[in-house]
């Protein structure tokens, strides 16, 4: 073999060996699985002793929190006839209950030891997954009171009540599952990946459309002092897809992670010029007791009148100006816009503000304009 021969083989060889890295290497990839040793007393315990159970976290490549499961007993035995089988619980990284599976060979069972249908099954899905159940409610004296046909375990003041938020003849079942699945160990969930979470994943979760979501962000960033103005910027933002709910934890972030005043009212206006009529009227009601606002900012907040839909939400915004002195050219301008509102009230409420401003021509000819269409409805 000469020379050529061998270095075209060996080129051919290298060429194979390139070839088989690049598959192995965009196979998928495999997360990492931490076990965490955990002590929980159940609130179906009818001991109260603590039970020794193993969380396992999944982290992604990145080293980030993806999922939590953990294996448990069906039901916590009170008396000696349980038929207990190993039920497998998944969360997902915010601590929200996903999905359960039994134990492989093993079946859950009713009264007299009847297996679980498939609706059956999809009824205790559904049960676990609603955070807000009235299982959160009852208490283990409520459980191990006398029994009712149909509901093992349950007394007869709650029947009538649980009868539709259990399956019939797994009450136990239910209510122990479900508060493994949101009770002590969602909220360790949430705490693990909190403390987890790299800054740029809690960052990335202001992104998102669910609340979840953006509410564990919030809390965790204003745990670990995560002020730097882009996030809260990214704070104040994200309150256009946030229920009303969370513009208080907002606020709260936005004040704890302001270097000044200047930079709240900034992230204040970010709000304010795009979200609902709940969050405009949370925030000026905010800024009532506040008497440190600059006059251009009331002029930056008048920029969202048009915007308005309610009496109300206007009517607030103009007596916070009014009792602040704070009128302006152009907030007269912003409110001019609201004369040819589609609902009356709102824009008699913006002529009534109008007529007692010293207003510059093209304002003033248009607040006649208004009166003299509506003199008999004002």
């Amino acid at each position: 073999m000469n020379a050529g021969d061998l270095l075209s083989r060996c080129l051919r060889w290298f060429i194979v060996l390139v070839a088989l890295f690049v598959l192995v290497g965009a196979g998928p990839s495999r997360s990492i699985e931490v076990s965490h040793k955990l002590r929980i007393i159940h609130p179906g315990d009818p001991n109260s002793q603590p039970i020794p159970v193993t969380l396992v976290q999944s982290l992604d490549t990145h080293g980030e929190p993806s999922a939590y499961h953990m294996w448990v007993d069906s039901v916590i035995c009170r008396e000696q006839n349980c038929q207990v089988v190993k039920v497998k619980l998944h969360w997902n990284a915010l601590g929200k209950y996903q999905r359960y599976e039994v134990a492989k060979g093993s079946k859950l069972t009713k009264l007299d030891h009847v297996p679980f249908t498939d609706a059956d099954h999809a009824k205790l899905q559904s049960i676990l997954s609603d955070r807000n159940s009235p299982l959160m409610e009852v208490t283990k004296e409520g459980l191990t009171g006398p029994k009712s046909k149909g509901v093992d375990g349950v007394s007869g003041a709650t029947v009538l009540t649980l009868k539709s938020n259990v399956v019939v003849g797994a009450g136990y079942c239910c209510y122990d599952l479900w508060h493994w699945a949101n009770g002590e160990v969602a909220d360790i969930v949430r705490a693990q990946s909190g403390q987890r979470f790299s800054e740029a994943a809690l960052k990335k979760l202001l992104n998102s459309d669910k609340d979840a979501a953006i509410s564990f962000a919030l809390v965790h960033l204003r745990k670990r002092k995560l002020f730097d103005r882009e996030t809260a910027i990214a704070v104040a933002r994200s309150m256009r897809r946030a229920s009303d709910k969370l513009i208080d934890p907002a606020l709260t972030y936005l004040k704890a992670a302001a270097p000044n005043d200047a930079a709240y009212y900034d992230d204040i206006v970010i709000i304010f010029s795009d979200c609902s009529e709940e969050k405009r009227v949370h925030i000026i009601t905010s800024l009532s007791d506040d008497k440190r606002i600059p006059k251009n900012v009331y002029d930056r907040l008048s920029s969202a009148m048009p915007k308005f839909n309610s009496h109300h939400e206007l009517h607030l915004l103009l007596a916070l100006i009014t009792s602040r002195g704070a009128g302006s050219d152009e907030i007269n301008q912003n409110a001019a816009r609201l004369l040819k509102h589609k609902k009356f009230f709102v824009a008699r409420r913006a002529y009534w503000y109008l007529k007692k401003q010293t207003l510059s021509p093209d304002v003033k000819a248009q607040v006649d304009a208004f009166h003299k269409k509506h003199r008999l409805r004002l």
